[in-house]
């Protein structure tokens, strides 16, 4: 279908017949599609853009659909790729927003066909050195897509397609890889320090008008978050030099005068970061602790969720640092989990647990901890969650399998309700899923009775997917 639909969805994307001028007296002149900052324009022309909403429409979803369709058929797209480039790529600066945020993410989609299409299989056939070979093909369209986003972060006055901007190159940069994206690291963590300042074009001459200035759209600002997320995740410790210079920007959102919304944003980035950083958190770890300390009491439940996130995550990266703290900070924990509490808060004050044991297991009350985990798995309001929960069960297991005794059936019957469910499965890492697995058809094992009633009083589909899966 797609030779006689696309060409359908490229001349929409091509037409000009929605926007018409309109005379002083008001009758319609076609003129094709004026830029409103065109320099060409007269000033004192009376003539005004009339635009058809519908055709705008049309426009927008067709920009749209191309990227799905991209998306859905990855390298066999590639046929079509020339051809829908031109066209779409034409829209760079166009005066609606709304094909403004479209492009941003199909061009991201469009470049993924090429990578598909190219880069994949010479990287199948490099072996060791996979991550580090880009086609030429694929290499020339990433300049190219790049150099888009960053203009548009610097200068697009629409924060929504900033916002779209960031999210493509989030996508990119795990897709792509560390080693073939570096050349565009300084330039896209100089874009996030610019926004973070809230000096892009977008947001209005930022802070020198108002510091505390709530008015900033947090849809941008929540996806310059999740890019510099993103980022360290990819390059791990080796981003500690370039957050070093980020993080002074982030400290005017956690000011108490600050909305809510502000806050969490900013110690969720710091806690996101800090989390691929390891010990390289270190110089964070002391600011930020007065401020976490505050932030599990905060009235605004996102707050109190990133702030026990973020105390799991010093602990977990800094244990020897953390250690005189530890006592403290679960003391801090303990109210969070009351059955009153937001589910997400109660579920990342669990995972904050299991990252302070896994830290330092004899430092900390393990065997009255643990069962705060079994009792909790599966966690559903933050299910990520259940991948640091599951690993520290495992590891108590390991390292000191008495403690688990009290609880070996509750462990069971979660780790079986996370691996049998899809949606549970997938946040879990595979060498995780494979020591559940382990764990279950060990205590099959090594306590065949008891385990025959644990797994008796489980639903029928839970006790269909053992008997295909417990060897």
């Amino acid at each position: 279908l797609l030779p006689s639909l696309l060409p359908k969805m490229i001349e929409s994307i091509e037409s000009e017949d929605g926007v018409t001028e309109v005379e002083e007296d008001g009758a319609p002149s076609l003129r094709g599609i004026v830029s409103p900052d065109s320099d060409d324009e007269d000033e004192s022309d009376p003539k005004a853009l009339a635009v058809r909403t519908a055709w705008l429409d049309e426009k927008s979803s067709a920009v749209h659909a191309v990227g799905a369709i991209a998306e859905g058929l990855k390298a066999a797209f590639e046929p079509f790729l020339e051809r829908t480039l031109t066209s779409v790529s034409s829209l760079e600066g166009y005066f609606h927003e709304d094909v403004r945020q479209n492009l941003q993410t199909c061009m991201q989609k469009l470049l993924m066909v090429s990578f598909y299409a190219h880069t994949e299989p010479m990287r199948r056939e490099s072996g060791a050195m996979w991550d580090q070979v880009l086609h030429p093909n694929t290499a020339v369209m990433l300049d190219s897509v790049m150099e888009l986003y960053t203009r548009t972060m610097k200068t697009d006055d629409d924060k929504e397609t900033v916002a779209q901007a960031c999210e493509a190159i989030g996508a990119l940069f795990p897709a792509i890889g560390a080693h073939c994206m570096r050349k565009f690291l300084h330039r896209t963590m100089e874009m996030v320090q610019l926004l973070f300042q809230e000096k892009a074009a977008c947001q209005k001459g930022g802070e020198e008008e108002e510091e505390d200035d709530d008015d900033h759209d947090q849809v941008l600002i929540d996806a310059v978050a999740d890019l510099l997320g993103v980022v360290a995740s990819v390059y791990g410790q080796e981003f500690s030099g370039y957050f070093e210079g980020i993080y002074p920007s982030l400290q005017k959102y956690l000011k108490p005068s600050r909305q809510a919304s502000d806050r969490l944003m900013a110690i969720g980035a710091i806690a996101e970061v800090c989390s691929h950083l390891k010990s390289a958190c270190l110089p964070y770890i002391q600011p930020m602790l007065p401020i976490l300390a505050t932030g599990l009491q905060d009235q605004n439940a996102g707050v109190r969720r990133n702030s026990v996130f973020c105390c799991g995550v010093f602990c977990q990266s800094a244990p020897d640092h953390m250690s005189p703290y530890m006592m403290q900070i679960l003391s801090g924990i303990q109210p969070l989990l009351k059955e009153d509490e937001e589910e997400e808060v109660r579920d990342n004050a669990v995972g904050a647990i299991a990252r302070i044991i896994m830290a330092s297991p004899t430092a900390v009350p393990t065997a009255q901890l643990i069962g705060v985990l079994v009792e909790n798995l599966p966690l559903h309001g933050d299910a990520a969650e259940n991948e640091v929960v599951s690993s520290c069960i495992l590891a108590v297991y390991r390292l000191s399998p008495e403690v688990l005794h009290p609880f070996l059936g509750k462990s069971v019957a979660g780790f079986v309700t996370l691996l049998s469910d899809e949606a549970n499965a997938k946040n879990l890492k595979e060498e995780t899923k494979v020591g559940m697995m382990s764990y279950i058809s060990h205590l099959h094992k090594e306590y065949a009775e008891p385990m025959r009633e644990v797994f008796a009083s489980f639903p029928q589909q839970q006790q269909l997917w053992l008997s295909q899966h417990l060897s």
